[in-house]
């Protein structure tokens, strides 16, 4: 059956709304929000560490994929946790405080975070190489609770304290 005038003028104006409704999507839709690779909460408090103490915190070895303190291994991160005092204040879990390099960078972070929260340490204060400290010759180091951490395969891990099971931390969760 052939088409007449008209209805032939129909099918073509209905697909040049279509073609230029679809070019008006793809050019004013807002850009993909990337994942951010990892991130933190707001800080829970402050810890003090003097200047003595620094070249003693563990650093993470992004090569060897291990904590280390004066370039030996140690056996567990997990023993350096600190608590506030006076009790009750700040992190309920503890957290540790590591040392970072000056020139780190976001990725080098990414893998000492995930590695704190593999074994079940969601809060952290980070020293970084080359901070000044302060005129007693001390660092106050903002410690913050770890959010989430992309993974190695990309997917976004959420920091589930040690003491708490990952059935109790999922049902948290919803």
């Amino acid at each position: 059956m052939a088409m007449s005038r008209k209805s032939r003028r129909a099918v073509l104006a209905g697909v040049a709304l279509v073609l230029l409704a679809g070019n008006l999507w793809w050019f004013t839709r807002p850009a993909p929000v990337s994942a951010p690779i990892f991130e933190l909460g707001a800080d829970t408090g402050r810890a003090t560490v003097s200047a003595q103490r620094v070249p003693e915190l563990p650093r993470f070895d992004a090569a060897r994929g291990d904590w280390r303190v004066s370039d030996r291994p140690i056996g567990s991160i997990a023993a350096r946790i600190e608590r506030f005092t006076p009790a009750g204040a700040g992190v309920r879990d503890g957290f540790v405080t590591v040392a970072l390099e000056r020139g780190a960078s976001a990725e080098d972070m990414r893998r000492m975070l995930l590695s704190l929260l593999d074994t079940g340490i969601c809060a952290v204060g980070v020293v970084q190489d080359g901070e000044p400290a302060a005129a007693d010759g001390s660092h106050a180091v903002p410690v913050q609770r770890i959010v989430s951490v992309r993974g190695q395969d990309g997917a976004r891990v959420l920091c589930v304290p040690r003491d708490q099971s990952a059935a109790a931390a999922s049902s948290a969760s919803r």
